[in-house]
């Protein structure tokens, strides 16, 4: 067996590989809504995506992308693996998405990246296995993105945290600043691996297959794409249901999904440097009237752009594979 990396409080490798090769006669491996994966995808899935959440007993493979639906699949997780066990982290932005469970919700599923080549065969040969990951659209997640860790002082892009980035200053320094490895995970693209991902749309609905990438740059906090098909591409936009479909696929109780909301506009109106940051850049009355995350983010793109700048083309130059994959259209532009 080769060697593995394994967290603290986890079963050990030779007990993992036992403990999967007993679960190959799970109930979850009978027919359901969605395709599950051959024993080939399976692997090139799980070499493709270090920082995927395998939950073994059902075969779900979570690549989480900041900012879409991660505290809503982190509680449904821990809802399901430790019921009734509170979860202070669920809706922490920590580094590692696993870290956010329990104890008893973390001894119940790994990372990919800790996974020994046995223990990946075992998993991906029950059978069973589905992958799962969000989209959102990009201008939205940039906006929440700068409303939720910068205009809170919580990350300095530039480093330099002697002041806090207005939204305009944010959205240029993103269009200047490709995914790398140095990058913070919240604001890389989750269609960023080596293939070209602004053609990856068309290809959404055929299997292909794409080189393994090795290097430390590609195997970062992307999700997309990958070699052959995710099971199911969820949208921000369309989370509900589509976490009514992968609950039901893994024959796992609607009820887990608790729907709680966790709004940046709300977050920021509660939090006093959030506010003032919003307010010296739109005005005292810049939450008047805002209903939703959404009408915020517009408000911040009319009122940073101008003819020569145009915030909106910037985040879709930046963010062009994503808005292919989502098939996302520009948001108004306003008058």
């Amino acid at each position: 067996m080769l060697p593995l990396l394994w967290p603290v409080g986890l079963a050990l490798p030779g007990e993992q590989d036992r403990a999967l090769h007993a679960l190959g006669v799970s109930e979850t491996a009978k027919a359901t809504s969605l395709p599950r994966l051959s024993k080939q995808a399976c692997l090139d899935q799980l070499n493709s995506l270090p920082n995927a959440l395998v939950e073994p007993e059902s075969g779900l493979i979570w690549c989480p992308n900041s900012k879409a639906g991660t505290t809503t699949m982190s509680e449904i997780l821990q809802n399901k693996l430790d019921p009734g066990a509170p979860c202070p982290l669920c809706n922490k932005k920590l580094w590692n998405t696993r870290d956010r469970l329990s104890p008893s919700a973390q001894a119940k599923c790994f990372d990919a990246s800790t996974m020994s080549l046995d223990a990946k065969q075992a998993f991906c040969e029950r059978g069973n296995a589905l992958s799962f990951t969000i989209l959102r659209n990009p201008w939205e997640r940039t906006a929440s993105c700068y409303l939720d860790k910068v205009a809170k002082g919580t990350i300095a892009p530039d480093w330099d945290t002697s002041h806090i980035m207005s939204f305009s200053q944010f959205v240029q320094w993103l269009s200047k600043n490709g995914d790398s490895a140095a990058l913070d995970h919240h604001f890389m693209s989750w269609c960023a691996f080596a293939c070209t991902c602004n053609v990856f749309a068309t290809l959404l609905a055929s299997e292909r297959r794409t080189p393994h990438p090795d290097s430390a740059h590609h195997r970062s906090f992307r999700c997309g794409p990958i070699p052959h098909n995710y099971s199911l591409i969820g949208t921000a936009e369309t989370l509900d249901d589509d976490l009514t479909t992968l609950l039901d696929a893994l024959h796992w109780d609607q009820s887990l999904n608790t729907e709680q909301a966790h709004p940046s506009l709300e977050e920021c109106k509660q939090n006093s440097k959030c506010r003032s940051t919003i307010e010296a850049q739109l005005g005292a009355d810049a939450f008047a009237g805002m209903q939703s995350s959404g009408d915020l983010a517009l408000k911040l793109y009319q009122h940073g752009s101008t003819p020569e700048l145009d915030l909106i083309e910037l985040v879709r130059r930046r963010y062009e594979g994503d808005v292919a994959a989502g098939g996302y259209s520009y948001p108004p532009r306003g008058e």
